[in-house]
């Protein structure tokens, strides 16, 4: 992780299990990441369809 201290957030808002922490720490990296190679820009209108939980 080369900027840890921008890259970790803690969330206090709580409702949140472990589980779903995990998944979302594979789910959102990779939306991002695919996003960020197709070019999205901000106000784009996009669709992702796929399989699993990433999509």
């Amino acid at each position: 992780m080369p900027l840890p201290l921008l890259s970790l957030r803690r969330d206090d808002r709580g409702g949140g299990d472990d589980t779903s922490a995990l998944f979302m720490s594979d789910s959102v990296p990779t939306g991002r990441m695919g996003a960020h190679l197709a070019g999205v820009k901000p106000g784009d209108v996009v669709a992702v369809w796929g399989c699993g939980a990433g999509g």
